[in-house]
């Protein structure tokens, strides 16, 4: 039987539902701020990145599609893998929750089956296919973490200093 990996990520970030869920589910765009390119190569219904959205990214020299198969916005989306030469099975699931300080946290949860193929990759790099994987994973954490807050910080008004005056002219 073919080994198992779970891949699992809590983050919390500076930045609201709205605007990480923006990040993560912009399919088109993820690659300008992560190191996977991606594209969508049939848009879901009605939501072009929703459910049934099929999208073709690369991952290392892999090709994946995956389609979306869970889309509740704001709260959670899922998706598993539908063509791979490097990748059996492969499925994921990311959660999203309000904090009360107007920020969110999401909790990634990522289950994967690699073939030999994959993981003939891995060691020829001399890394376990658990750290080949999940190094990448955590880095792709990471763009999505940054991103999230750097898209925050340029919607927030800064407060107005309180030496600051306003006067008209007249």
């Amino acid at each position: 039987m073919a080994e198992k990996f779970r891949f699992f990520h809590r983050a919390h970030v500076r930045a609201p539902v709205a605007v990480a869920w923006s990040v993560f589910t912009d399919h088109e765009r993820i690659g300008e701020f992560t190191n996977t390119p991606m594209r969508i190569i049939k848009p879901g219904s009605p939501d072009p990145n929703g459910l049934g959205c099929v999208r073709r990214m690369g991952v290392f020299d892999w090709q994946i599609d995956e389609i979306v198969n869970i889309w509740r916005p704001l709260e959670v989306y899922g998706y598993h893998i539908i063509s791979s030469s490097m990748i059996d099975a492969h499925q994921g699931v990311v959660r999203f929750f309000p904090d009360h300080h107007g920020g969110c946290e999401w909790v990634y949860d990522m289950q994967n089956i690699p073939n030999q193929k994959a993981l003939d990759q891995a060691r020829a790099a001399g890394v376990s296919y658990q750290n080949f994987l999940g190094i990448s994973f955590k880095e792709y954490m990471n763009d999505l973490e940054a991103e999230c807050e750097r898209r925050a910080d340029s919607e927030r008004v800064p407060a107005m200093p309180p030496s600051t005056s306003i006067t008209t002219l007249d």
